[in-house]
């Protein structure tokens, strides 16, 4: 039944998507019209709905935002083909991706897309515009101005606004398609997809807007002060007053496309920035997955191997007994390190310690009980959940193999100051070193212990923490303190 009406549902919820979509995209150009924004702010969400849905909602967004436009008297209907360009050239787009193996489209695409929609819209949008006589806007008043030339202001115009309008609606557009896919715990693909960057492309319409906008506005400057200097010697004062309410209208238009453009490079550094901080995380998980493997290969060296080893003596003396306890032990470190193996550092903290607590349920048959009250937790960059995994690890060996624990509780707190780690058991706790076992160098139970205790410090220290072990005969408690830098 609940195959019979999944179809069903996902209709109905594309259907609201699509309308909340059209709506944003009305309103949003409504309110760009009546505080005079020099973009048009009416296609980020049929680019989204593209990403979402596809085609079709894509389409019928494009439809119902410049119907509703035509209908509210702010737009001629001819316009509505700018708005389905944008629709199927962004579907287009992001069927690329998806024929590449894009699991979760990148924001490398998006910006593709806003690209595509600003070239066919910057063409067609100011012929329609040139062709019906569509009201100029300040900047392309001001671009007429200088030119004398209709044609030329609206394919100029319409150009440096498409360029900058499709580009930050792009953005915008990625950002409602991350938020809709809130399900997915993953983080972004950490590797670019393509060869070009769109940020640079984006940074370099917004470097020739820019310059652009400013060549026209100087010179419509000059212009206006030579008509200014006329109108003052031949006494036209009336004259005077139009040419400085003129001037201040079209140089607000200009003004309002350079801050734009400023915008625009604004959000190219923003984009240069994650995409930096992305490589040093992928190099950061690159270093934890070699040292996993080399925490696998002695692990597989130190336990499995040399249990293996132990048993097969075991069995040509045999001690059959002894031999069955050595196998029941490979078997479970076995277990334990392909559990381990198949943890993905790519995941949030949280979700890591409890697929941890899972398999180390698996392997013992102790469930841990996980308690989680921290916000802090969720932004521990790789390396420092790394680390902290095997902190866990270690700590939850411990318990199960040298304390007797039958309970054992995982805490992550925030406290005002720090964030607090914790693995406590029931069990009975583990003794200092003796002074004979320091003398006669004897390998015991206790001896491994301290030794693993040893490595758990070095790794808080790595991490700018500290780590507090009490442990008496009602149990042990490993406590990872890091402070919380505000």
């Amino acid at each position: 039944m609940n195959k019979k009406y999944k179809p069903t549902k996902n209709l109905l919820f594309l259907t609201l998507l699509s309308l909340l979509c059209a709506t944003l995209n009305v309103i949003a150009s409504i309110a760009a019209g009546e505080t005079h924004f020099p973009l048009y702010m009416d296609s980020f969400a049929t680019i989204a709905i593209a990403a979402l849905g596809g085609l079709a909602p894509s389409i019928v967004v494009a439809i119902l935002t410049n119907g509703s436009l035509f209908l509210l008297g702010r737009l001629k209907l001819i316009f509505m083909l700018c708005q389905l360009m944008t629709a199927v050239g962004s579907w287009a787009v992001f069927k690329l991706a998806r024929k590449r193996d894009e699991e979760k489209l990148s924001l490398d695409f998006f910006m593709l897309a806003g690209i595509l929609s600003a070239c066919t819209n910057g063409f067609f949008g100011s012929l329609f515009a040139a062709y019906y006589h569509y009201n100029l806007t300040a900047i392309e008043q001001g671009i007429f101005f200088v030119t004398k030339n209709v044609i030329a202001a609206n394919l100029t115009g319409g150009f440096l606004l498409n360029l900058v309008d499709k580009a930050i609606a792009s953005f915008i557009a990625y950002g409602m398609y991350l938020f809709v896919r809130t399900s997915d715990r993953r983080l972004p693909a950490e590797t670019p997809r393509l060869k070009i960057k769109p940020e640079y492309i984006y940074l370099m319409i917004s470097f020739f807007v820019l310059c652009v906008s400013f060549a026209f506005k100087k010179n419509a400057d000059d212009k206006f002060s030579r008509l200014y200097e006329k109108a003052v010697m031949d006494a036209r004062h009336e004259e005077i007053q139009e040419i400085h309410a003129q001037e201040r209208f079209i140089n607000k238009g200009f003004d309002s496309v350079l801050y734009a453009s400023f915008l625009l490079a604004a959000i190219s550094g923003f984009i240069m920035h994650v995409k930096l901080s992305r490589q040093k995380n992928q190099i950061q998980i690159i270093k934890a997955r070699d040292e996993t493997q080399k925490e696998f290969s002695r692990d597989l060296h130190d336990g499995i191997i040399q249990s293996l080893s132990v048993l097969r003596i075991c069995l040509s003396q045999n001690e059959s007994g002894r031999a069955l306890l050595i196998a029941d032990e490979a078997v479970k470190e076995a277990r334990e390190l392909l559990g381990l193996s198949r943890l993905d550092l790519s995941f949030d903290f949280k979700t890591i310690v409890r697929q941890c607590a899972k398999v180390f349920e698996e392997t013992y048959k102790i469930k841990p009980n996980v308690y989680e009250a921290s916000e802090f937790a969720d932004g521990f960059s790789y390396a420092a959940k790394y680390e902290m995994l095997k902190i866990l690890q270690e700590a939850l060996r411990n318990a199960a193999k040298h304390s007797g624990a039958t309970e054992i509780e995982i805490r992550m707190i925030d406290t005002t100051d720090n964030f607090i780690f914790s693995v406590t058991d029931n069990g009975c706790g583990f003794a200092d070193k003796t002074a004979d076992e320091k003398m006669a160098g004897e390998e015991s139970q206790n001896s491994a212990t301290h030794a693993g205790l040893k490595i758990m410090e070095e790794r808080a220290a790595a991490l700018g923490g500290k780590l507090n072990v009490k442990s008496d005969q009602n149990g042990a408690s490993v406590r990872l303190i890091i402070p919380i830098k505000k």
